[in-house]
């Protein structure tokens, strides 16, 4: 058995803490449908977004059951031959032998399903209704616990029992029925609004029906109809409209995306049968699944147990270093943590939630999976996509980045304290690397917070969402070929020690890059390029310059200068200053200039400042 390495855990542990201690919320909630690691590989039989899609609607199937613990993952792994999948499954796990129950009632669900989509005919002629129509069947008689929370027809663990979907559509019929004509004529929801009605009256019709005789065919009849109502073009907008608060129908205004989340994982059971239905048809090798319980030696599930070790929250400013050229002690440190009332001293806090994590923390089911590959799976065909039936934490999301040979699509962005890796020999250079992270991320949270700059994102309303499917249930491209992510050559930088990343945009050779020399200032730079590239570390600016139609009017040259601001811990940027967080953008937006024409960029350690000359005719758009 490998010894545990004491030292290496017990830092990850505390820099979870302290990141914890800092920032609950350190990304924003994202999905991502693209794939930057999937390797050029033609020896797999599926393309990278039907690996994806099979994945994410296996993962959503496996959380079978009501509760916050055991959160299943999934991943697929293809054998040499090409002949089947090998389906990895693990939960949330605190000790080896966790859960064992629960993954062998999985692993028996979903084998039912797999021997029928091994066992089935998809030639023959007028049978695709039919199988899917079995495969639903399947589905419900393995989510029936879960389907039945989710409509509230079923108390929920945590929350007991709550309005069930027939109450909240009764609801919904009259709220838009309050909704004034004008809005639905302006909307041109007219058509939307009598087919909601019709089709909700028709779903409390078919639950009351089950409620007389609790039957599976009578609950597939209602998964159809609420599969029908998600389908209604324009149903958020019009759900929407509802008047809510004091004088509205309902009095809580987060009533439609309530009814929306529940609408649209409820219908995913049935869109789910159709997924597997046309993934298995089109490729042989699905039809021939394996599921495998990824469960890790029993050694990796041991804990630091060192009796002489405390926290010591004063060591924690030597560890963290330089941050915007200072050191920061403890009691710096502690001004820019978020504590709760009953958490008044720093240091006991750290220590309390230190111990707490060293003998509470669960090894995270993508984690487990992630080290199970390493020890088991071909390097050549390695899984590519990974995915939970919840979104990705904020440190499983990251881990998955600095492991780097698998893709997931979503995270909630919320920091767990109770989180640890395995103590396996193949996850120790990882394991270094990560700690590396975190303490770059504590490095970052707590230089933003000392010149007034952190951003800190809002609690997500829902840790469980649905990215749409490429595969549709109706149609399906049959083509084994997926293209490989190529990166782009990095652009010439005029500072030989300043590395740029690839452009996000384009390569072409219009671009220009100009390397930032630490602590001095571009002078004003003429260009008469498109696009020009500024890089500083990990920091990348394109400005493009747009003009008008016509050529006659376009302006010579652009010109501006840019220089890099050293703030120690005392000082702060000018009041009234456009201050830009590349972490906090998550879509194109338009900023107005001051009128000194200067703006500020700030990304870790990085704050520059950006002064612009534009002719009149040009605008310019700052791009991270």
């Amino acid at each position: 058995m490998p010894p545990i390495d004491q030292e290496s855990n017990i830092l990850c542990a505390e820099l979870i803490v302290l990141n914890y201690l800092l920032n609950e919320f350190p990304e924003t909630p994202s999905q991502n449908r693209t794939s930057q690691y999937t390797p050029s590989n033609n020896q797999y039989r599926l393309s990278f977004s039907i690996e994806r899609d099979l994945v994410e609607t296996l993962s959503f199937l496996s959380k079978n059951q009501d509760g916050s613990d055991y959160i299943p993952a999934v991943c697929v792994e293809q054998d040499k031959a090409g002949d089947h999948l090998k389906v990895l499954l693990a939960i949330n796990k605190c000790s080896w032998n966790d859960g064992d129950d629960i993954l062998r009632s999985l692993k028996e669900r979903f084998e039912d399903i797999f021997h029928f989509l091994r066992d089935t005919e998809y030639g023959r002629r007028g049978g695709s209704q039919e199988i899917k129509a079995k495969i639903f069947e399947l589905i419900i008689s393995m989510c029936l616990p879960r389907i039945l929370c989710r409509l509230r027809l079923a108390p929920s663990k945590r929350k007991g029992m709550r309005p069930s979907i027939k109450e909240l559509l009764r609801i919904a019929i009259d709220g838009v029925g309050c909704i004034s004509p004008q809005k639905i004529q302006r909307s041109n929801l007219a058509v939307t609004l009598s087919e909601f009605k019709s089709l909700s009256k028709e779903v409390i019709w078919l639950i009351n029906n089950w409620l007389k005789h609790r039957v599976q065919s009578r609950l597939a009849s209602i998964l159809g109809s609420i599969r029908r109502l998600n389908k209604l073009p324009n149903l958020p907008d019009l759900l929407q409209l509802i008047p809510t608060g004091a004088s509205g129908v309902v009095q809580d205004s987060k009533f439609a995306s309530c009814l929306l989340n529940i609408i649209s994982k409820v219908s995913r059971y049935r869109k789910a049968a159709g997924v597997l239905y046309k993934i298995a048809k089109n490729h042989p090798v699905v039809q021939n699944m394996k599921l495998l319980l990824a469960t890790l030696p029993q050694e990796a599930y041991n804990r630091v147990d060192n009796p002489s070790y405390f926290p010591n929250f004063q060591e924690i400013g030597p560890l963290l270093g330089l941050i915007n050229g200072h050191l920061y002690d403890s009691s710096r440190i502690s001004q820019y943590m978020k504590l709760s009332k009953n958490q008044k001293d720093p240091s006991e806090t750290f220590s309390r939630e230190i111990q707490k994590t060293l003998k509470e923390s669960k090894i995270h089911s993508e984690i487990q999976l992630i080290a199970y590959c390493e020890i088991e799976s071909t390097p050549e065909l390695f899984p590519r996509a990974i995915a939970s039936s919840k979104d990705a934490c904020f440190l499983c999301n990251a881990f998955i980045k600095t492991h780097g040979k698998l893709h997931t699509s979503r995270t909630h962005g919320k920091l767990y304290r109770s989180w640890r890796l395995p103590n396996l020999l193949q996850m120790k250079d990882l394991q270094k690397e990560f700690n590396r992270l975190l303490l770059n991320q504590a490095r970052q949270i707590i230089g933003a917070r000392a010149v007034g700059l952190g951003h800190i994102y809002p609690q997500p309303q829902y840790e469980s969402t649905l990215p749409p499917l490429s595969v549709s249930s109706t149609t399906i491209k049959d083509s084994t070929s997926h293209v490989s992510s190529q990166k782009p050559e990095p652009t010439a930088t005029e500072n030989p020690i300043t590395r740029t990343r690839p452009l996000p945009l384009s390569t072409d050779s219009s671009h220009l890059s100009h390397g930032i020399v630490p602590g001095k200032v571009s002078p004003y730079i003429p260009s008469t390029s498109n696009s020009v590239v500024f890089t500083f570390g990990l920091l990348e600016i394109h400005i493009h310059t747009e003009t008008t139609s016509n050529p006659a009017s376009a302006p010579a040259s652009l010109t501006y200068s840019i220089e890099r601001i050293t703030l120690d811990g005392r000082d702060r940027l000018p009041d009234g200053s456009l201050v830009i967080d590349p972490l906090g953008l998550t879509k194109e937006t338009l900023f107005e200039l001051p009128m000194n024409n200067s703006l500020y960029i700030s990304y870790q350690d990085v704050t520059l400042k950006l002064t612009s000359f534009p002719h009149p005719s040009a605008n310019i758009t700052p791009e991270m």
